[in-house]
């Protein structure tokens, strides 16, 4: 009776500490951030743990907290009966150690944090040993309850899904993930591009659909300039041509948005299919529902990047090099061939990392078994090497070279793999590479399911259970050989999640579907557990279900917010302007992001409407290239008419020292300690010198006012860079009427490092006595890191 008070104790305990866990664990402010944990470096830094019932905050550093998660873990063995018999079983046999501690070695890596995998590796380890408490403390009543689940339901349930028909199965989960797809582009992404990466393959697709590879750049080239496109007399972007062909049929079907969907939907049918290639029906049909509703396979699916060709690309690879062995047929050999080259022409590191797996296995089957699989492999690498062929061609008409890519004419050599050079920033390293993997296989373990435990946990259960084929071990062979290919890459985002690491989705989702199907049969087998598989199958999808509930209602919704915020800054609030105003035959000078307008261009520049950059005074030289259009400025939904001689007057300063070339503040009155003169390089600086507030730095406030004035035309140019991200701390130039101190006009920079005209129309205060201010209020407390300053250039006035 002690005993069982005792545990009844200890199971309560257990469960409280679970449930306090999860409570401050799952919510998240973003997709990396925890709400209740901050972080502040590396594992062995600071971390905050904030209890928001209790008004408490526990600050501790990293390192402290694994410890406190194995102690805890240890506790958790050992107060269990199951868990001392499964340690003492498993210790008895040293082969038996080895097998299940490699499998956990590597997933410990994939987990090991870094600075900016730590809030993620906090939440997903301290979520799943909530999850375990829970489960060990609700244990008496969830076995309670299972009484009332018979297995027949369980059998009912999967003899239903197994037993619907191939072809409608395939249609279902392809219409299911198409529709999904289709919704997250239309109502997240606006159905336009996003990164600057989908913008240039965007206006290079309507190159090619033009019947060109590259078109001339325009006489005024710099109001067109763009990150990652090449343009230096040819017009083109940086990036070799699969995916960029793909964006072209799209265009000639009217609907370039649906070509990713339609892809990511084809890829998640050739989970099932490599699934039931590989392995049997089950596996197939799990893989393509894990696939079909993973977060990182939508999200992705709907904009317009090149992985999802690759994706599907290195999916088709995979499946018919299987057929190829295991059929013989060399046409299955060619697709085969042909769709890793593919690949090769959309991602070129990506084919390399996820192929050469399959090419050692090749070469072992043919050192083996050479007269049964040469023709076939000989057929496979010729398919490979057409595919070889068309890229250096195409490098050789774009580039001049079929050895070089656009990536090195644009950045030169240093844009390659490998160590000691980069094209931006610092030098690349082995080590800065073994952080850049980490940093992936962190995030990876979230963006993947989004569920509240490691996504790879049953990929690890399957290979500790050492139930593997070798079509298990070639593709998480391929998965790490991908992450390898990116060690030697000197650059890494987060866009959409761990994108480079994207096409591993397709291994991992399978064996994902392996570990949770063989979980019962590994626990109960491996681990001696003496719970029926019945017991363990019920056990194991009341785990999986919470897991998917989490990242259904609070995950998902984190990640619909964020990317549905003017993701990456692009939006369509310009082109959605100029339709209110009903413009036509017009050059529209854009101020804010120019990489939501860029794509909209006609390769030739023969549309109704040119879109070009703000280039300030500059501005005028479009204007006499095209003077029989209108002109306009636009800066997102705000969008006025300018004139040529807008510009012809830019030398009259309205106040002493109003372009700042004395190169001090003489003639404005400085408070705070925020304003200094600046002579770094911005875009659209009319001078040699401006003033900025960031030159106080980014938490310094202050407030820049001019001598007084009178106005005497109807227009004030203001030159304003700088950022207004806080509504509670505006920065903002003011012009006030020097009686009253009434604010007459307001304007606001343009949330941009480069320079932006803003006219006001002053012919009502003509005669006035007028003075400016422009106001740094942002004090930097929301931490936004670079966007908490404000600068000008010049200011002038037009007669």
């Amino acid at each position: 009776m002690a005993d069982t008070m005792v545990t009844r104790f200890l199971r309560l305990l257990f469960l409280l500490a679970g449930i306090l866990i999860l409570a401050l664990t799952i919510p998240h402010r973003s997709p990396w951030k925890p709400t209740n944990i901050v972080t502040s470096g590396e594992v062995g830094h600071q971390v905050t743990i904030n209890i928001p019932i209790l008004n408490w905050s526990v600050t501790t550093v990293g390192t402290h907290i694994f410890l406190f998660m194995l102690l805890f873990l240890i506790l958790l063995v050992c107060v269990s009966s199951s868990g001392r018999r499964n340690f003492v079983w498993i210790t008895r046999s040293p082969r038996r150690s080895i097998s299940i501690l490699l499998p956990l070695a590597m997933f410990i890596f994939a987990l090991y944090p870094t600075r900016n995998g730590l809030p993620i590796v906090l939440y997903l380890t301290l979520s799943a040993l909530g999850l375990l408490s829970v489960l060990f403390g609700t244990y008496p009543a969830l076995a309670y309850l299972r009484r009332w689940l018979p297995e027949k339901y369980f059998s009912t349930v999967s003899h239903a899904f197994l037993n619907i028909r191939p072809a409608y199965f395939i249609i279902l989960v392809f219409a299911t993930t198409f529709t999904l797809t289709n919704l997250c582009s239309y109502f997240i992404f606006e159905n336009v591009p996003h990164v600057q990466d989908n913008i240039d393959q965007f206006f290079h697709a309507k190159i090619f659909l033009s019947g060109h590879l590259t078109v001339p750049s325009h006489e005024h080239k710099e109001f067109f300039d763009f990150t990652h496109n090449i343009n230096n007399g040819r017009w083109y972007s940086e990036y070799p041509p699969g995916h960029t062909f793909m964006l072209m049929l799209g265009l000639l079907l009217g609907a370039p948005w649906m070509i990713n969907p339609l892809l990511g939907s084809a890829s998640v049918v050739l989970f099932y299919l490599i699934g039931k290639a590989f392995f049997d029906e089950k596996t197939g049909r799990l893989a393509a529902l894990l696939g079909g509703f993973s977060p990182f396979v939508i999200i992705m699916s709907s904009g317009f990047f090149s992985h999802n060709a690759s994706l599907f690309f290195t999916a088709l690879f995979a499946l018919f090099f299987f057929r190829a062995i295991r059929k013989g047929k060399l046409s299955d050999s060619l697709i085969a061939g042909v769709s890793l080259g593919i690949c090769l022409n959309a991602r070129i590191l990506t084919a390399i990392g996820m192929g050469l797996p399959y090419a050692f296995y090749a070469i072992y089957l043919m050192l083996t078994k050479k007269r049964a699989y040469i023709l076939r492999f000989a057929v496979m690498l010729a398919g490979f090497l057409v595919m070889v062929g068309i890229l250096a061609g195409f490098n050789y008409l774009t580039n001049g070279h079929p050895m070089l890519t656009g990536y090195e004419v644009l950045w030169g050599s240093g844009h390659n793999p490998g160590f000691g050079h980069s094209a931006w920033g610092e030098p690349h390293t082995p080590k800065r590479g073994l952080i850049q993997n980490l940093n992936n296989f962190n995030a990876l373990n979230k963006y993947l399911f989004e569920w509240c435990i490691p996504s790879t946990f049953f990929v690890m259960l399957f290979f500790a259970g050492g139930r593997c084929t070798q079509w298990d071990y070639l593709l998480i062979a391929s998965a790490f050989s991908l992450s390898f290919a990116y060690f030697f890459y000197w650059y890494q985002g987060w866009c959409f999640g761990p994108r480079f690491m994207y096409e591993s989705t397709c291994p991992l989702i399978l064996l994902t579907a392996r570990g949770i199907i063989h979980t019962p049969d590994i626990v109960k087998e491996k681990f001696q557990s003496k719970l029926s598989r019945g017991d363990l199958r019920y056990f194991s999808s009341l785990a999986i279900g919470f897991c998917m509930c989490v990242a259904l209602c609070i995950n998902v919704p984190v990640l619909v917010k964020l990317y549905s915020d003017d993701y990456w800054g692009v939006n369509a609030k310009v082109q959605r302007a100029v339709k209110r105003e009903k413009i036509s035959n017009a050059v529209v000078f854009v101020s804010s992001y120019y990489g939501s307008v860029l794509a909209l261009n006609s390769p030739q520049l023969d549309s109704e409407i040119i879109y070009v950059r703000d280039l300030g005074v500059k501005n005028k030289l479009m204007m006499d290239f095209y003077p029989e259009r209108e002109y306009y400025l636009a800066s997102g939904s705000d969008i006025q008419e300018t004139f040529s001689f807008y510009y012809d007057d830019t030398g009259k300063l309205a106040v002493t020292n109003g372009d700042f070339e004395t190169g001090t503040l003489d003639g404005w009155r400085v408070e705070g300690n925020a304003w200094g003169i600046a002579n770094q390089e911005r875009g659209g600086r009319m001078g040699k010198f401006h003033a900025e507030s960031l030159v106080g730095g980014e938490e310094a406030t202050g407030i820049l006012r001019s001598d007084m004035f009178t106005i005497t035309g109807r227009l004030i140019g203001l030159s304003l860079n700088g950022w207004n991200r806080d509504p509670l701390k505006p920065n903002q130039c003011l012009l006030k009427d020097a009686l009253t101190n009434e604010v007459l006009r307001t304007a606001s920079p343009l949330n941009q490092d480069a320079f932006a005209t803003k006219f006001w129309d002053v012919s009502d205060l003509i005669g006035c006595e007028v003075y400016l201010m422009i106001i740094d209020s942002d004090d930097d407390a929301l931490k936004k890191g670079g966007f908490a300053w404000i600068g000008i250039d010049a200011v002038y006035k037009l007669e």
